[in-house]
């Protein structure tokens, strides 16, 4: 199985090894970011978000065309993910999404921590789209924006320090049962720490990033498998009219892809677990 994990901004990767650990013995698994045409290492603010969206997109459209199985979106804001999966038949998921709908098996109520204050009203919502808002305690953040969340800027230990405050605060003061961190990068962190994915107050932590790998891999079984298809074609993913696909990527001299799914070279795969 090869899935492609993409940043869609221009950060490097802190999750890949991590998502290697849990990754099934047959699934290879490809880092890319958009840092050629997008070159801020966040996508907090709406503007950025919608420059950010348009470029990733044609990341994934281009991973299909090169035969990846699946894609899974490396971003707790899941920018991009509604626009992919309207045009690729591969599974598209990501974080937030996933983790969310596994939080709401784990336990009764569960909190979410994000980056910043300026992030939140965008996760409430995502979580009233997504259709699990009645389950969240809360949204909280760490107040540490994602351009800092790498461990040149920001210590690990800070990291974890404040990940155990704020979880501490959504138990006892909001009513969670569980935890889920969005910001994948704070997310790596503390679920490598020494005692696990879990806070000092006793609630287990969703490391959303793992989940929306592990989700895609689901997909792409369901999908050889099963026939079972990513998403329905009814309704929010209807496919655009061919007619003017074409005639907007003619318009801005962008390759079709769609359609045109070739083998990927033996040579360009990075091999993750074995």
């Amino acid at each position: 199985m090869e899935i492609l994990l993409l940043k869609p901004y221009a950060a490097k990767t802190q999750e890949l090894e991590l998502c290697q650990q849990i990754a099934r013995p047959d699934t290879r698994i490809t880092f890319a970011n958009i840092a050629d045409a997008y070159p801020i290492k966040h996508v907090h603010h709406n503007y950025f978000r919608s420059r950010a969206v348009v470029e990733a997109v044609e990341k994934i459209l281009k991973a299909e065309e090169d035969g990846y199985d699946g894609v899974c979106i490396a971003c707790g804001a899941d920018p991009a993910l509604f626009e992919a999966r309207e045009l690729v038949k591969i599974p598209v998921t990501s974080t937030f999404e996933a983790a969310g709908h596994v939080a709401c098996m784990m336990g009764h109520k569960f909190s979410v921590i994000t980056t910043i204050d300026y992030a939140v009203p965008q996760m409430q919502n995502l979580a009233l789209l997504y259709g699990f808002g009645h389950k969240l305690a809360s949204i909280r953040h760490l107040d540490i924006p994602g351009r800092n969340l790498r461990k040149e800027v920001t210590s690990e230990q800070t990291i974890i320090d404040r990940v155990n405050e704020v979880a501490r605060h959504c138990v006892e003061h909001d009513g969670a049962e569980v935890v889920v961190i969005t910001a994948t990068l704070a997310s790596v962190l503390f679920s490598t720490k020494e005692g696990g994915p879990i806070t000092d107050v006793g609630a287990p932590v969703v490391n959303a990033m793992q989940v929306g790998l592990k989700m895609v891999e689901l997909m792409v079984d369901l999908q050889k498998l099963g026939g079972l298809a990513p998403v329905s074609r009814i309704g929010i993913y209807k496919e655009p009219y061919e007619p003017e696909y074409r005639e907007l990527r003619e318009f801005y001299k962008l390759p079709l892809r769609r359609g045109m799914k070739k083998k990927r070279p033996e040579a360009s795969r990075s091999t993750g677990k074995k």
